[in-house]
């Protein structure tokens, strides 16, 4: 299958199911900071930077992400709380928040029979508090905080860090599977994030403590949206200057353009086509000076208007589905067509008509927007009427081969969307008459 045939299947297609000339949206996700303790406490860090062995805790944890070697503990009796502050992001969205949690020794819970104004955890991002619960390991209040599927690794267990009474357990969480932690709204170029308890029962010291070990913040940036704009018509060896200004950033962000196209060359969005006529594949894609945007896809058609024309008539068996008002029709749709350039135009000429009697369809043309004719295929686009009323556009592909085959869509377009009339979906055997390809 030759270069050209390839192009036309993709444009066959592409008439079929419509070209992704606007990438879809997508977001990246991007490991910004990481902190395990083991080499010490990140100068990012402030307030209470204490670190110390994980003892029991070692090894749990999912996947790779677990406990080991040390994590920060904060046992501070006043309450103190640990900060991390972060500098200098790149342009983003969002940002998501993990890290493991130790909730050591005899937490009280929200109330019961031991402390009624019981012992939180509380995690502040920017200023704004986005996470409050109260946790027990001591058996006599109550934990609000219910950990989603995946998050708890052990409860009221004993992890080293005493010995006494029973009320003196552990529990270990990973918080970065609970949905609060995932992409937190977050624009600005600095992050401060805050960890510290709260609540009367509250004493600290050896009597309860918390620690975080394997921290990561992932900076999340919604992607561009890419629009290739299209399809474009130019003349063999001659220029054409592709347009992305329909795309967009939802950060506001500039965005830089970088286009790719077959059958020519492509320098900035100015395309220089080369000296084969086809109809051939355009591809975008911006990027914020973070990350690209999807790919969105447009054709270019070149046409030599010094080229061959060519000329059909016959008929074909109209296939059930093929006409859209009434898709149980089918039988007999015959044809007739000639399409040329003449000396010194950029606009073809020619008539076309097809008519389908089941579905009382009778499509005349008004003009023609160009015609592609390589090797023994032609394809050709146009306007015209159905029943001398309206305004429709249709495509016609026909080859002069053995066996002879003819496909046209004809469709019309409503607030930027295809309405499709009529089309057979595929290139059909003639039951009668000819296509020639007249070089």
């Amino acid at each position: 299958m030759n270069k050209f045939r390839l192009m036309s299947v993709f444009f066959v297609l592409a008439m079929l199911f419509g070209f992704a000339n606007v990438s879809p949206a997508s977001a990246v996700s991007v490991a910004f900071f990481s902190a395990d303790f083991n080499s010490g406490v990140p100068s990012e860090f402030s307030g209470v930077t204490t670190t110390e062995g994980v003892q029991g805790y070692a090894a749990l944890g999912t996947g790779s992400n677990v406990f080991g070697g040390n994590f920060l503990r904060n046992s501070n009796v006043l309450e103190a709380s640990t900060t991390l502050t972060l500098t200098n992001l790149p342009p983003h969205d969002s940002i998501s928040l993990s890290f493991l949690l130790a909730i050591i020794d005899s937490w009280d819970g929200d109330s019961g029979t031991c402390f009624a104004t019981g012992d939180g955890f509380n995690v502040s991002v920017n200023g704004t508090t986005i996470f409050t619960e109260a946790f027990e390991n001591s058996t006599c209040g109550i934990q609000t905080y219910i950990p989603p599927v995946g998050v708890e690794l052990a409860r009221r267990a004993n992890l080293g860090f005493n010995t006494g009474p029973t009320y003196f357990s552990d529990s270990a969480y990973n918080m970065g599977l609970d949905p609060t932690f995932q992409n937190i709204p977050h624009t600005s170029s600095t992050l401060t994030i805050e960890w510290f308890t709260s609540g009367g029962g509250w004493q600290g010291g050896t009597d309860e403590s918390w620690a975080i070990d394997n921290v990561q913040v992932t900076i999340d940036n919604i992607a561009p949206t890419a629009v290739a704009g299209g399809p474009y018509l130019v003349a063999v060896g001659q220029q054409v200057d592709f347009d992305g200004s329909g795309s967009s950033d939802t950060d506001g962000d500039s965005l830089t353009e970088s286009w790719t196209a077959a059958g020519g060359t492509v320098a900035g969005n100015v395309y220089t086509a080369g000296s084969v006529p086809g109809i051939y594949d355009v591809q975008l894609v911006v990027n914020d000076g973070t990350v690209d945007s999807l790919p969105a896809t447009t054709m270019v058609v070149v046409y030599d208007p010094s080229g061959g024309f060519v000329t059909g008539g016959g008929w074909i068996d109209s296939p059930a589905g093929a006409y859209t008002a009434d898709p149980s029709l089918s039988g007999k749709a015959s044809f007739g067509f000639v399409a040329k350039y003449k000396k010194g135009a950029n606009v073809p000429d020619g008539n076309t008509q097809f008519q389908f009697k089941a579905g009382n369809l009778n499509f005349h043309s008004s003009s023609y927007e160009w015609l592609v004719v390589a090797g023994n295929k032609a394809q050709f686009k146009g306007e015209g009427t159905i029943n001398g009323q309206g305004s429709y556009k249709f495509m016609i592909t026909a080859d002069d081969d053995n066996p002879d085959t003819f496909r046209i869509k004809i469709w019309h377009e409503e607030n930027g969307v295809e309405v499709v009339v009529y089309d057979n979906g595929s290139q059909q055997a003639l039951g009668g008459g000819s296509i020639v390809i007249h070089k």
